[in-house]
């Protein structure tokens, strides 16, 4: 986050050639994992990975290449948002 200039607790937006969200920003406890960044499965993940599940039944989700900047401005989305804007 230091590359970033972000804040632990600030918004940021991360987007790949999927689509992109806000979230909030937070330092991993476990190690030290430069260019890479965690987004837990749910619904504000599924906006950062393709349908394609290239017959595995499972949509790729890791490995993705992402780019991450500070948002403080932007709002996290919620998820009746969020389940509105994949529904189109």
């Amino acid at each position: 986050m230091k590359e970033l200039g972000a804040m632990e607790g600030e918004n940021v937006r991360i987007a790949t050639s999927f689509g992109q969200v806000i979230l909030r920003a937070a330092v991993s406890r476990q190690a030290p994992h430069k260019q890479v960044a965690f987004v837990p499965y749910g619904a504000w993940a599924s906006m950062l990975f393709g349908i394609s599940t290239q017959a595995s039944g499972m949509p790729t989700m890791k490995g993705l290449k992402a780019t991450i900047e500070r948002a403080p401005e932007a709002k996290i989305a919620t998820l009746r948002e969020i389940t509105s804007m994949k529904a189109k």
